[in-house]
């Protein structure tokens, strides 16, 4: 257990500096190639109710994928953060609706329509790092460890293809998600 721990964070250190390295140019293609091959999923088709997290600084840039979740007609669902690892689900109907927190994350509202991890059908998850096999790695927050314990629709997890690993160790607690999308491609376990 304390082995893997220690792995955990020499490979969650080693991508956080590589995820630094990242050009501007880089992170604005491979974002935008990620955001469209997500509309081309089965997953994304069939899901009238689409849980996206909205990205900040040199993350995965969500924004043209949550335009076009309102656009194609389908609820948005975003994160609030409540308090360490823990989040709220509210939907929006405008991405101007967002306002950044004390922690400078956009967010909705406090009083903007909840909903439970039940009613979404699609979530798109974010990770640090990942192996094309769906073994994923967060930032260390546990938000979304904590989703993924409770939720039982459709994931898609996203990440930068110069960021996915061979391996990940793997906690007990942790899932393996079976969908992973690059800007390289599609992945399926």
């Amino acid at each position: 257990m304390e082995e893997r721990k220690e792995k955990k964070k020499t490979l969650r250190k080693a991508c956080k500096d590589q995820w630094k390295n990242l050009s501007s140019d880089y992170i604005a293609t491979a974002s935008k190639k990620i955001c469209d091959t997500i509309r081309t999923l089965p997953e994304y088709q069939k899901a009238k109710r689409v849980f996206c997290f909205v990205s900040m600084d040199r993350e995965l840039d969500t924004h043209s994928l949550l335009e076009a979740i309102l656009d194609d007609s389908k609820e948005l669902i975003v994160p609030r953060v409540l308090s360490m690892g823990k989040m709220a689900l509210h939907r929006i109907d405008r991405i101007d609706d967002l306002e950044k927190s004390k922690l400078g994350i956009p967010e909705p509202a406090a009083d903007a329509p909840t909903v439970t991890p039940d009613d979404v059908d699609l979530t798109i998850v974010p990770c640090l790092t990942t192996t094309l096999d769906g073994a994923r790695m967060g930032r260390g927050g546990g938000f979304y460890d904590r989703f993924l314990a409770v939720y039982h629709g459709d994931t898609a997890l996203v990440c930068f293809h110069r960021l996915t690993v061979p391996e990940v160790p793997m906690d007990p607690w942790d899932v393996h998600l079976p969908l992973v999308v690059t800007e390289e491609g599609v992945y399926r376990a």
